[in-house]
């Protein structure tokens, strides 16, 4: 007995015959964009089942790789997975988060697609969408990847497109993950041991990307350069399948400022700026657009592993202070604007118990212990966390 694609692809979901429409986000290319399935080109005799518009907001060259072929990161942080009229079961999504990461061949005549994303029903389901292949870069599918105003659509038949739905019976289920930006061997070794024990996926993030653990993810990034956060998260994703529900900003960068709090040249500014703090800022928030996607009966926190220069300012670390102020500010407000959520927001300031810095005595596994206190009540406590190693959280005036 012969089943029809049409037929065929109601059976089996993975199979369903999907056509790529990139949208670039320019204001022209919305014109081009065909409004119906019907007017959709390059289809063979079966029939589309379901369109997937995804928006390309910016592209990140990663670099070439020892084989020669150079790898670029897309960000594709919103679009739709919809079915065509008439098809059952209809359902209708919208991605919100995403990321492409495209490998071109070293002769520039074939680019290999590796999409990863997650989308939303209206019934509040989640939809774990994988789109891969190999594509030949003609002169309208380089329009695409440069995202010119009058690119079209990509041409059909080149790829593969996998779903598993949260509610399917042979889905995985979702990972809770801690990542860590700012991996060092104190703080962030000890609370990547804390939560892994607790059966939690770890990323870490660091300068280097060295293996700490061979179980965890170990990422490459600078935070100097704070547009590779979005990166960090988008690997994540990629790797585990879905967000981080814990995430904790464990870095910092310092200019001490001997001559003074005004001696600071722009170029050591900026740079410890962007370490302290827009850095972290993009961290919160890549965190609570992944908090959004994740199960509503999971805890979810970002952490800030801070020290008390927002309440007693030293003249020689003024770049450190000031984004330890700034990310103060940020969480108080966050605070205030996500609490009907059960989403959590920590300043972590270990603290010895006059109230003293604990400057270089600070105490990984305490860290690690109050993290994961913290992060698993969805209640919010005071996001200004004064704590005490052996204690818990102390009030000082």
């Amino acid at each position: 007995m012969q089943f029809s694609p049409y037929s065929k692809i109601r059976k089996e979901v993975r199979k369903l015959i999907s056509k790529f429409i990139i949208s670039t986000g320019h204001p022209e290319s919305v014109k081009n964009i065909a409004p119906t399935a019907m007017s959709l080109i390059n289809f063979p005799s079966a029939k589309p089942a379901i369109i997937t518009k995804v928006n390309v907001t910016a592209a990140h060259e990663v670099g070439e790789r020892n084989i020669g072929s150079k790898l670029i990161h897309y960000e594709t942080p919103t679009g739709t997975i919809e079915t065509v009229e008439g098809f059952e079961p209809a359902f209708k999504a919208n991605i919100v988060f995403g990321a492409d990461w495209i490998t071109y061949d070293p002769d520039g005549k074939h680019a290999r697609i590796d999409l990863a994303s997650i989308a939303t029903t209206e019934d509040g389901g989640s939809i774990d969408y994988r789109y891969t292949g190999v594509i030949t870069i003609t002169e309208d599918v380089a329009k695409i990847f440069n995202m010119t105003p009058d690119a079209k659509t990509v041409p059909f038949g080149f790829s593969q497109v996998a779903f598993q739905n949260k509610q399917a019976s042979n889905t995985m289920a979702p990972n809770k993950i801690l990542l860590i930006l700012g991996a060092g061997p104190n703080v962030a070794a000890s609370t990547a041991k804390h939560f892994a024990s607790n059966g939690y996926k770890v990323a870490l993030m660091s300068r280097h990307g060295q293996a700490a653990n061979p179980s965890y993810l170990n990422i490459q990034a600078d935070l100097a350069r704070p547009e590779s956060v979005k990166e960090v998260f988008a690997a994540v994703v990629k790797e585990y399948g879905n967000s981080p529900n814990v995430v904790v900003h464990n870095a910092y960068s310092v200019h001490q400022t001997s001559a003074g709090p005004l001696s600071l040249s722009q170029e050591k500014f900026e740079y410890d700026f962007a370490v302290n703090t827009t850095s972290a800022y993009l961290a919160a928030q890549e965190a609570v657009k992944g908090f959004a996607t994740l199960p509503a009966d999971w805890p979810k926190s970002f952490i800030y592993t801070a020290n008390g220069l927002n309440v007693k300012p030293m003249p020689q670390l003024v770049s450190l202070g000031l984004g330890k102020t700034a990310m103060a500010h940020v969480l108080e407000t966050c605070v205030l604007a996500y609490k009907t959520k059960g989403w959590t927001f920590y300043y972590g300031d270990e603290r010895f118990d006059n109230g003293q810095f604990v400057a270089g005595a600070i105490s990984g596994e305490a860290h690690a212990a109050r993290y994961w206190e913290l992060s698993q009540d969805r209640v919010q406590h005071e996001w200004m966390d004064t704590f005490v190693a052996g204690i818990g959280y102390k009030k000082f005036q």
